[in-house]
C-alpha cells in the first residue's frame, strides 16, 4: 500500500510537469495506415456486411434509453439464474425483473438487480466501441455524436459513482473495488476500449467538452487504477486502462508506469506470467485469451508513444494455442474459465494479430474459423484483408506444453489430452493426471470448466477434484501441486505427481494409436486409503453388471451425484455408449464397487458471446460418472477404449 501511495504523488507529479511543459508528439490508438485500411474495407463486399451489421446493433440499442445509469454496477456472473445456471434474459424495461425460460420464472434481488446495470454499461460500452468502428468507416459525423453525448453524460455521473464491491459496500482501496463496475478489473476494461471511441472523437468536441471528459473521467479513472492492480489478469487490465488513458491525455508519465514499472507494468507481466511454451501461467485457454486481449490492446495503444510491443513472445501467446485445439477448433476448458473457448470465439484478437504481424498462420486460422463464423467483427477491417475459405487447416501434430503442463496426443481426428502442470493460481483446479477425450465431433470424456462464478455448483462442484477425469483419494480434494512428466512421444505420455496427497504416489500413462486408447493409472502408498477412479462421460453409460441403488454422501461434491447405482464386482468389466467402448481391468483387489449416476455436467458457454447454436442460453448439460472404488494401499486401474 505504501509504494502505492508513492506510486500516486509521483505520478501526479509527472502528469503536472508534463502539462506545464507541454507535450509535442501526437497519439493515437488507429494509425493513418489503419484508418486507411478500415476505409477501404468498408468498401468492400465483406466490410460492407460489417458496416450494416454494426449500424442494425447501433440501431437496436437506440430503442431504448440512451442514458447512463446513475447507480453502480454489480458483478455479471451474479446475472445467472440459480436453479438452471443460465444467463437471464436481459430486457432494458425490466432493471428489477429477469426471466429464466427454464423456470418459466422472473427472479429479483439486489445482487441480479446490481448485475443488471452491470450488463447494462457493458451494452454501453458495446454501443460505443460500434459508433466508432462506423465513424472510422463512413465518417459519419451521427455517430461520432452518439459517442459524444454518451461520453459527456459518464463524466457528469462518475465523480459521484461511490467506490464499492460486489455487495455494494463502500470498501477501503486495497481491495479490488471500483466506480462504474464493482470489480477494478471491469472499470479497467472499460478505460481500454472507451479511451479508443474518445481519442476518435476528440478532434470534433469542443475546449469545455475535452477538458469535462478529461478532468471527470479519465483523469478520475487514474486515480482509482492507480490504487488497484494486484497480480495476474487483474494487473495487465489495470495496465491496459492506464496506458489508454495516457495515450487519450497524450501523458507519457501513465503509459510509462503502465508499461514499465518494475513490479507491475506490462514487460513484468509478460515475463513472469506467461509460461516459454506460450501459454498464459493460470493454465486456462478462457484465462489465456481474456489477459491476451488486455495485452494486445495495450501493445495496440502506445505504437505512438514510442513503444514497439509487437514482439515474438507476444506473438507465441497466439501461435500457441493453435497447437493445443480439438479437431473443431475448441479448447479443454482447463481450471476456471467459460466452456467451449474455441479459437472462432476468439477470432477478433487473431484479425488484429494478423493485421500487426502478417504471419500467414494467423491468415490460415481466419480462414479455418470463417468457414464456421459469419465474419462480422469490426477488428476484421483492420486486415482489409479478403479470407480466401478454400484454403484448408492444417492439421496440429500431437504436442508437450511442457512448461505450462498438458501434454495432446492426436490419431486423425481424435485428440486426448493428459493435464499435469501447475495449479493455475486462484483459478487453478485441483486435477492432477486428469484426461480429456475428443471423439473428432465433441468431447466424450470433457473438462467441464466452470459454471458462472455467482452459482453454488462453482463452489461444491466445478471447482472440486471429484468433477474431473482422475482419482479422489479418501474423499478429499487434491494439494495444489505441480506434476513432473515422464516421457512424451507422438503417441504415448507418462506423468506422476507425489504431492497431491500427503504419503501418495500418482502416475498415469497413456498410449493412443488409431481408434484405441490404453489408460493406465496406478497410486501407491504404505497406508491405506480410499480411492475414487472417475470418468465423466457426455452419454448415460451402459454397464451389463447388477446394481442397486445407493447413494454418495462422502462430501458435498459428492452429493451432486443424483440416481447414484453401485455394483461390488472383482472381474473384468466393460462400460459401453454409442462412441466407445472402455473395458477395465483392475489389479491386486479381491472387491471394488462401481458407483454410476447423474451430475452437472458441460455448463453453458460464455453469455457475452453469442453462438449461432446457442449454446450460451442452453442449461447445464448432465455428465455420467463412473467411479471404481477401491480401498488398499495401492492401486492399479488399467482402461483399454475403441472407438466406433
Amino acid at each position: 500500500m505504501i509504494f502505492k501511495k508513492n506510486l500516486l504523488v509521483i505520478l501526479t507529479f509527472l502528469c503536472y510537469c508534463s502539462i506545464a511543459h507541454g507535450q509535442k508528439r501526437d497519439t493515437y490508438f488507429f494509425s493513418r495506415e489503419d484508418i486507411q485500411n478500415i476505409k477501404e474495407a468498408a468498401q468492400t463486399s465483406w466490410g460492407k456486411t460489417i458496416i450494416d451489421s454494426l449500424k442494425a446493433q447501433i440501431n437496436v440499442r437506440m430503442r431504448h434509453s440512451l442514458v447512463v445509469p446513475k447507480e453502480e454496477a454489480g458483478h455479471l456472473h451474479d446475472y445467472f439464474c440459480p436453479v438452471h445456471n443460465v444467463f437471464f434474459e436481459f430486457d432494458w424495461n425490466k432493471p428489477t425483473e429477469h426471466y429464466c425460460s427454464f423456470c418459466d420464472k422472473t427472479w429479483s434481488s439486489d445482487r441480479i438487480n446490481w448485475a443488471w446495470i452491470a450488463i447494462a454499461q457493458n451494452k454501453n460500452l458495446q454501443f460505443l466501441t460500434d459508433c466508432m468502428y462506423v465513424y472510422l468507416s463512413t465518417s459519419e459525423k451521427k455517430y461520432a455524436e452518439l459517442i459524444r453525448k454518451m461520453l459527456l453524460d459518464y463524466s457528469d455521473k462518475y465523480p459521484n459513482y461511490k467506490v464499492h464491491d460486489k455487495g455494494r459496500n463502500k470498501v477501503v482501496p486495497e481491495n479490488y473495488s471500483a466506480k462504474i463496475y464493482a470489480q477494478s478489473l471491469d472499470e479497467a476494461s472499460w478505460f481500454s476500449d472507451a479511451c479508443r471511441a474518445y481519442s476518435v472523437v476528440k478532434p470534433l468536441l469542443k475546449k469545455n467538452e475535452i477538458n469535462k471528459i478529461e478532468t471527470n473521467l479519465l483523469r478520475e479513472g487514474v486515480n482509482l487504477l492507480l490504487q488497484r492492480g494486484g497480480g495476474g489478469n487483474w494487473q495487465v487490465w489495470n495496465n491496459s486502462g492506464l496506458a489508454a488513458i495516457g495515450v487519450a491525455l497524450n501523458d507519457n508519465s501513465i503509459v510509462n508506469i503502465a508499461i514499465e514499472n518494475s513490479k507491475v507494468g506490462y514487460q513484468h507481466m509478460m515475463k513472469t506470467h506467461v509460461n516459454k511454451d506460450g501459454w498464459w501461467n493460470e493454465g486456462s485457454p478462457n484465462y489465456h485469451f481474456f489477459p491476451l486481449r488486455a495485452m494486445l490492446l495495450t501493445a495496440d495503444a502506445v505504437r505512438s508513444m514510442g513503444y514497439n510491443l509487437f514482439d515474438e513472445q507476444l506473438e507465441k501467446m497466439f501461435t500457441a494455442p493453435i497447437k493445443g485445439i480439438y479437431s473443431d477448433m475448441t479448447f479443454p476448458s482447463h481450471n476456471d474459465g467459460w466452456y467451449g473457448v474455441s479459437l472462432p470465439t476468439q477470432i477478433k484478437l487473431y484479425e488484429v494479430a494478423y493485421a500487426r504481424y502478417k504471419n500467414p498462420l494467423f491468415l490460415n486460422i481466419l480462414q479455418a474459423c470463417y468457414k464456421i463464423e459469419d465474419r462480422l467483427s469490426p477488428e476484421a477491417l483492420l486486415t482489409n484483408t479478403t479470407v480466401d475459405l478454400n484454403e484448408e487447416l492444417k492439421e496440429p501434430e500431437s504436442y508437450l506444453f511442457g512448461q505450462t503442463g498438458y501434454g495432446v496426443l492426436r490419431s486423425k481426428n481424435k485428440t486426448v489430452v493428459l493435464k499435469y502442470g501447475s495449479s493455475g493460481g486462484g483459478h487453478g483446479h485441483p486435477d492432477k493426471l486428469s484426461i480429456s477425450v475428443h471423439n473428432g465431433k465433441s468431447e466424450i470424456l470433457p473438462d467441464l470448466g466452470t459454471c458462472a462464478y455467482g452459482i453454488p455448483d462453482y463452489l461444491n462442484w466445478y471447482k472440486r477434484t471429484l468433477s474431473h477425469n482422475t482419482v479422489v483419494v479418501d474423499f478429499k480434494d487434491q494439494s495444489p501441486t505441480t506434476g513432473q512428466i515422464i516421457y512424451f512421444e507422438p503417441t504415448s505420455i507418462e506423468a506422476f505427481t507425489d504431492k497431491a496427497y500427503p504419503g501418495v504416489n500418482m502416475t498415469r500413462k497413456l498410449h493412443f494409436t488409431d481408434n484405441s486408447l490404453f489408460d493406465e493409472f496406478m497410486c501407491t502408498s504404505d497406508s491405506i486409503h480410499n480411492y475414487d477412479y472417475m470418468l465423466l462421460l457426455t452419454e448415460e453409460p451402459k454397464i451389463e453388471e447388477p446394481f442397486v441403488n445407493a447413494s454418495l454422501d462422502e462430501d458435498i461434491s459428492y452429493r451432486q451425484i443424483k440416481n447414484v447405482r453401485k455394483s461390488t464386482l472383482n472381474k473384468n468389466f466393460t462400460v459401453s455408449t454409442s462412441t466407445e467402448k472402455i473395458t477395465f481391468h483392475i489389479d491386486n483387489t479381491s472387491l471394488f464397487e462401481v458407483f454410476t449416476g447423474k451430475a452437472p455436467g458441460i455448463p453453458p458457454t460464455n453469455p457475452d458471446i453469442i453462438t449461432k447454436t446457442g449454446t450460451e442460453k442452453r442449461p447445464v448439460a448432465p455428465c455420467y460418472p463412473v467411479i471404481i472404488r477401491i480401498i488398499d494401499r495401492n492401486m492399479r486401474i488399467q482402461a483399454n477404449w475403441e472407438f466406433f
